[in-house]
C-alpha cells in the first residue's frame, strides 16, 4: 500500500531503465527453451554504455546519447527460428528523498516508456530469426553454375 509523505528535502536522484519479459520472452528473458539469452545491460561496460543509474547527467541543446540496452544472444546451434518480442520498457528518474521526521523516502518518475496502454507490436521491441545460408552453401552454389555455364560452353563448341 502506497502513502502519501511531503518530502523535506531530496538527497539523490539518478537515472534508471526498466523492462518487462512478456510475450515471447515467457521464461523470464533467458528461456532456456529457446535456446538464447537476452542481455540487459543495466551499468557501463566497454563499448556498451548504460544510463543505468547514472546521479550525474547532462546534455547540451540539440545533444543525443547513445546507449546500449539490451543484446540478443542466440546459444551455440542458433536461436530457433521465429519473432521474439517483449513490450515493457521505459526510462525513470528516481528520487531518493527524506520526510519531515527523517523517513526516506524513494519515488521514480517516467520519462519515456513503451507499450503504456497495454501490450502491442506496434512499440514492441522484436527481433525475427530467420536462416541465414553459411559461405560454404554459397562456395557449392558458385560451384554448381560454374559447372552449368561449362557444360554450356562445350554445347556450343
Amino acid at each position: 500500500m502506497f502513502e502519501t509523505r511531503a518530502i523535506a528535502s531530496i538527497t539523490g536522484a539518478f537515472l534508471n531503465t526498466y523492462f518487462g519479459c512478456d510475450d515471447t520472452f515467457t521464461g523470464g528473458c533467458n528461456d532456456n527453451t529457446t535456446n538464447f539469452s537476452f542481455s540487459f545491460f543495466l551499468s557501463d561496460q566497454p563499448g556498451k554504455p548504460s544510463i543505468n543509474f547514472r546521479n550525474t547527467f547532462s546534455l547540451a541543446p540539440g545533444a543525443s546519447f547513445e546507449y546500449v540496452f539490451a543484446q540478443f544472444n542466440p546459444a551455440a546451434g542458433g536461436a530457433q527460428l521465429g519473432t521474439y518480442q517483449f513490450f515493457r520498457t521505459g526510462v525513470t528518474l528516481n528520487f531518493d528523498a527524506l520526510d519531515v521526521d527523517g523517513n526516506r523516502l524513494v519515488s521514480s518518475v517516467d520519462i519515456g516508456a513503451t507499450c503504456s496502454g497495454g501490450n502491442s507490436d506496434m512499440c514492441a521491441f522484436t527481433r525475427t530469426v530467420t536462416v541465414v545460408p553459411e559461405p560454404a552453401s554459397y562456395g557449392l552454389m558458385a560451384m554448381g553454375l560454374i559447372a552449368v555455364g561449362a557444360v554450356l560452353r562445350r554445347r556450343r563448341a
